[in-house]
């Protein structure tokens, strides 16, 4: 994890004001650490986290450096926690595991109510469809203007409890900005998904053109040409919403200029202002290099971002993240073992060969969040494994295509033991034997003896230390 104190030595070598966050956790068990997304410059960042350590007594501080107004995410297991902060702020966080969004979490400090009220708003995930598929329904029976109106009732009606917090002093003007910035972008990327459908269903010349005008409507009293959807979670949302494909409708000239840019899919986004290209553009380079994915050409559009934003905290990052990849190759762990020629159809065959030793099997998949979760915790387990015996065998459920990213992840996990690509006939095995043809949900542990039997097919998590070495005690 050496990329990860590099990415805090980034954010923080400029003349930042200091904000501290104090985290009091329970109910999730014996956890290492917690994962916190910063911004990267002045950029909302969802893709590059740094761990933070959790204490003994479940208690973790995060003292990061902040130049402006932001949000940051903290990652408690999957349990996000949203928070706006300004340089100098002082956040209390108290994280139950309740699973309820009126007692999971309880926030004191700046902006505090402000935060409590925006996480149980945005909690797992809201549910506004309906109201918003009514709301685009309207353009069928009125005209734009009219239902344009009843948009803007219905997002006043939604963020009237930000209203009170800043009448009553509780929530700065900072707040307020950003907290309905993120409400308008959910809503509104919503009803534009529904607008599209509708006009993609209809072949009526007059509803399509209605439905055009009410989204020229949206645009023009909510435009998400505005900086502030940078540093919101929500922003990316109102651009992929069809904002951009509109845009490109209504000026032919752009579409036709930047049709032949090297970033394929994303180039689009050269119809917007330089800061939206700097923060779009520089996301969807970060998700190549993080996913290897090859929607267009890296090194060809990296070169012409470094020319166009020399100075762009993505590049730092970016370069990182290379310099990291090129030292996994060098120093490739020989204790982390691929079978990429690997057949096994069943579960029985794949442990023949581990017939002495008990085996622990985690079957996960590269874009399982609470799968690689977990990986970080088999470090603290290490000994354990081999006090019991225990080899250890990955499985991933994913599509071959996707072989470079599995090993990838599991190398920079330095996840030691045998890893493979599950056949089609060993996935059905697991089903069948695992989860008797009902719904697959992973992470899934099994537990195998030195006899070769299934002993537990659905055993603790590596996070849970305590109840994981009581099965190993009772059962192998």
């Amino acid at each position: 994890m050496k990329f990860i104190n590099i990415f805090f030595l980034l954010i923080s070598c400029s003349s930042f004001a200091q904000v501290t966050i104090h985290g009091q956790i329970s109910g999730f068990g014996e956890i290492k650490n917690c994962k916190v997304f910063l911004p990267i410059g002045s950029f909302y960042n969802r893709q590059i986290s740094s761990n933070v350590t959790v204490k003994s007594d479940s208690s973790f501080n995060l003292i990061p450096n902040i130049k402006q107004n932001t949000f940051i995410t903290i990652k408690v297991v999957s349990e996000p926690i949203f928070l706006y902060v300004e340089p100098g702020d002082n956040v209390n966080l108290t994280i139950e595991n309740t699973r309820d969004k009126d007692t999971f979490l309880k926030i004191k400090g700046n902006n505090g109510q402000g935060n409590l009220w925006f996480n149980k708003y945005f909690y797992a995930p809201p549910l506004y469809s309906n109201s918003q598929g009514a709301l685009a329904d309207e353009i069928k029976v009125k005209n734009s203007a009219d239902v344009m109106i009843d948009i803007q009732s219905f997002l006043k009606k939604e963020t009237e409890v930000i209203d009170s917090l800043r009448n009553l002093n509780l929530v700065t003007i900072g707040f307020v900005e950003f907290a309905k910035k993120e409400v308008y972008a959910m809503h509104l990327s919503n009803l534009l998904h529904n607008l599209n459908s509708i006009s993609d269903d209809t072949k009526d010349p007059a509803l399509i053109k209605k439905i055009m005008d009410l989204k020229k409507l949206i645009y023009s009293s909510n435009t998400p040409v505005d900086a502030v959807y940078t540093k919101t979670r929500a922003g990316e949302m109102y651009f992929y919403s069809g904002y951009l494909k509109d845009f490109g409708v209504e000026h032919p000239e752009l579409l036709k200029k930047y049709s032949g840019e090297v970033f394929g899919v994303y180039n689009e986004y050269f119809y917007l202002p330089p800061i939206f290209q700097e923060y779009l553009l520089g996301c969807a380079l970060l998700t190549q290099k993080n996913s290897i994915v090859n929607e267009f050409d890296f090194n060809k559009g990296y070169s012409i971002y470094k020319g166009k934003f020399p100075h762009s905290p993505y590049i730092p990052i970016i370069d990182s993240l290379s310099k990291k990849e090129q030292a996994i190759v060098i120093n490739n762990n020989p204790l982390v073992h691929f079978d990429t020629t690997a057949t096994y159809n069943t579960i029985a065959e794949l442990v023949k060969s581990y017939k002495g030793h008990n085996v622990l099997i985690d079957v996960w998949a590269t874009w399982c969040g609470p799968c690689k979760e977990e990986f970080q915790y088999y470090e603290l387990i290490k000994d354990d494994l081999k006090n019991y015996d225990v080899a250890t065998i990955f499985i991933s459920i994913d599509n071959l295509s996707l072989k470079k990213l599995w090993m990838k992840i599991a190398l920079q996990a330095e996840l030691e033991g045998y890893h493979i690509i599950a056949s089609k006939a060993l996935q059905k095995d697991i089903i069948n034997l695992v989860y008797e043809y009902k719904q697959v949900a992973i992470p899934r542990y099994i537990l195998i003896n030195k006899n070769g039997e299934l002993v537990d097919l659905d055993a603790p998590r590596p996070r849970n230390k305590t109840e994981l070495l009581k099965v190993f005690k009772e059962k192998l």
